[in-house]
């Protein structure tokens, strides 16, 4: 499996818009008659060719050799946030997108002819360095502007999201979060604990989802105690049951509960008086 880049890609955009400049640019030289400044165009784009062939790449995605039957690949994704997305696909999209290794394949893939690339790339960049330095001011700085600009429209393409750079368009993807786990991050009307923004109530979501349990206890997702293995109980029991109207259970106000168990409330205590003071009718004597 492979997952090119994009046609229309920042990367590829700015790649057409480099080669439009350096071609201009090159016709205003050849009009001024500056053969230097011709030169030096000819070995920058000559170092950044060689560059990018060295270290052109492509994403490797792990691919099932084996045909035997396996189980769903569903994934659960916790963010440092507290948020869970689950993922319901195919265990062969799984293993390519989420649990399997990350390689890249290199179009050079001999290190030594790797090495030598960006050597010849180096020298002829230094060849090009002594060359701009000779030709006249105009295109020193028509060349020194056009190379700031690009600078600059790279470092922006590098905050563009990341979905705007790879096809993968080899995946159908659909959205299909239930209604009530939309918005997940704000309050609903009412004033209940299971109304309120929480990572509880964001778990007991993935759990229905899932229908299992097994998956937070193995990640961590919740603390490992007895009141929260407890709770968990209770939610296997709830997904695996599948009552009427077991969809809407009260996952934060039962784990309130759970975790209410057992608790003493503080009692006022009255301290004896030490020798020598008593109250009488609340005032000290």
């Amino acid at each position: 499996p492979h997952v090119p880049a994009k046609t229309l890609s920042p990367l590829n955009l700015l790649s057409i818009f480099s080669c439009v400049l350096t071609w201009a640019i090159f016709a205003v030289s050849l009009y001024n008659k500056d053969a230097i400044a011709c030169l030096a165009l000819i070995a920058i784009s000559l170092v950044s060719t060689i560059v990018g062939y060295a270290s052109l790449w492509s994403p490797q995605l792990m691919k099932r050799t084996s045909a035997t039957k396996v189980p769903k690949g569903d994934v659960v994704i916790r963010t440092r946030e507290g948020a869970f997305v689950v993922v319901k696909c195919e265990e062969a999209v799984a293993r390519e997108l989420y649990s399997g290794t990350e390689e890249c394949t290199y179009l050079v893939h001999s290190v030594r002819m790797y090495r030598t690339l960006i050597g010849v790339a180096t020298f002829i960049l230094m060849v090009a360095v002594v060359l701009l330095g000779n030709c006249n001011f105009n295109q020193q700085a028509a060349i020194g502007s056009a190379y700031i600009v690009l600078n600059g429209l790279y470092w922006a393409a590098s905050l563009v999201p990341k979905k705007e750079f790879w096809d993968l368009g080899l995946y159908d993807t659909e959205d299909i979060t239930p209604d009530d786990c939309r918005d997940a991050d704000r309050a609903r009307e009412g004033g209940e604990p299971d109304d309120f923004p929480s990572f509880t109530r964001s778990m007991w979501y993935a759990i229905r989802e899932t229908g299992e349990v097994e998956w937070v206890q193995k990640s961590g997702a919740a603390p490992q105690t007895e009141k929260w293995g407890k709770w968990l109980g209770k939610a296997k029991e709830v997904v695996k049951e599948r009552k009427p109207g077991w969809k809407a259970w009260k996952a934060v106000g039962e784990k309130d509960a759970v975790f209410a168990e057992g608790e003493v409330e503080e009692e006022d205590v009255v301290m004896p008086a030490e020798v020598g003071e008593g109250v009488l009718n609340g005032d000290t004597m």
